[in-house]
């Protein structure tokens, strides 16, 4: 817990429920925040999967959901996913402003990607 907390304790509770699998501190997440939970015993739980959401229409989207992410095979994140994601977002807030043309964009994100890259030791292959 970092040190940005009043109350580190509870602040570690709240953390260590719910990134595990406690359904009462789950159904406050899925209901409150519409968490989408990564513990099995939580996509399993009937709860979750059989849930309605209104934003969805009513339809009950996890029935698709969960076994889309049940699909999704082993990932690792770029060492620098942050600032590649700052990069684009960036690029293309400029691209929808019209301050750049989108090939432009993504050009430039490529180009300080790679650089970035490059600088933190990595071999760029263009």
């Amino acid at each position: 817990m970092t040190d940005q907390t009043k109350h580190p304790e509870q602040a570690t509770k709240v953390a260590m429920e719910i990134f595990g699998a406690n359904k009462d501190a789950w159904k406050i997440g899925i209901d409150e925040a519409f968490l989408f939970p990564t513990a099995t015993p939580i996509l399993d739980w009937d709860y979750f999967r059989d849930k309605e959401y209104e934003f969805f229409g009513g339809q009950k989207v996890n029935e698709v959901f969960v076994p889309a992410y049940n699909g999704i095979e082993q990932f690792a994140w770029s060492p620098f996913n942050s600032y590649s994601f700052n990069q684009l977002t960036t690029a293309v807030g400029q691209a929808v402003e019209k301050d750049t043309s989108w090939p432009d964009a993504l050009d430039t994100v490529q180009r300080n990607v790679a650089s970035y890259a490059s600088s933190q030791g990595f071999k760029v292959s263009p």
